[in-house]
């Protein structure tokens, strides 16, 4: 007897189930306009503690979802590295961070297969950035709500890597992207020695020329003086 406009089609019977089973249920459904709801299913109790039916609300989560859609569509296409954190403290201390979420890249960059970031210590699964003074950050910046955009040096299969880090509060955790930026370090070492090196040839160039034109000064007086010489002897 009852007509909606949900896009469900087993209402009844999970209406059914709740009466029967004692239960609470929570699903999301979408409407025909293409609305998101959250329906919650609660058994109707009476005073004597009978189950006499159900309670069935909706809320509108709609602008939530599309919220959550969006941000899960950036997390999963961003090429950067990204990583969700939540803070784990110990008498109002931050002791560590769990990881709420990471995504593909972030497990591609410090070799981690997809489940073994998530729900994990930061401490323990990325102890190369996190006990290098990189967890001392993040933790100033949960507790003054700040932001946090660094270059950080570390060391993997024994060699240096450069990583700029992005991070934001976000509750009480934060959210942070990771780039490698190792090839862009070493070019800029490269063309910093290969500037050094300009330098130190242009000094020693500019000493040659001043050693030259000492030497052509030298030679013209001595020339000057040959020629005076030569016109006394002449005369």
């Amino acid at each position: 007897h009852i007509s909606t406009n949900l896009r469900y089609d087993s209402l009844v019977q999970d209406i059914q189930a709740v009466i029967n089973n004692r239960t609470t249920m929570e699903q999301e459904v979408e409407l025909s306009n293409g609305n998101t709801y959250l329906m919650r299913i609660f058994p109707y109790i009476r005073q004597d503690r009978q189950v006499d039916g159900a309670v069935v609300t909706f809320v509108d989560i709609s602008a939530t979802k599309d919220l959550y859609d969006i941000l899960r569509g950036v997390f999963n296409s961003s090429m950067s590295a990204i990583l969700v954190l939540k803070s784990v403290r110990s008498r109002n201390h931050i002791t560590d961070f769990k990881i709420v979420a990471a995504n593909e890249p972030m497990s591609r960059l410090f070799d981690k297969g997809p489940d073994d970031l998530p729900g994990n210590s930061f401490k323990e699964q990325l102890p190369a950035i996190a006990l290098d003074g990189i967890f001392e950050k993040f933790t100033q910046l949960v507790q003054q709500d700040s932001f946090l955009h660094t270059e950080h040096c570390y060391m993997a299969d024994n060699r240096q890597r450069w990583l700029e880090i992005a991070a934001a509060k976000m509750g009480d955790g934060l959210a942070a992207t990771f780039t490698d930026i190792t090839e862009k370090k070493l070019a800029e070492d490269r063309f910093q020695k290969h500037y050094n090196e300009l330098i130190v040839t242009k000094d020693e160039l500019k000493k040659l020329n001043e050693d030259l034109e000492g030497k052509v000064k030298e030679r013209t007086v001595e020339l000057s003086r040959s020629e005076e010489r030569f016109r006394l002897v002449s005369s």
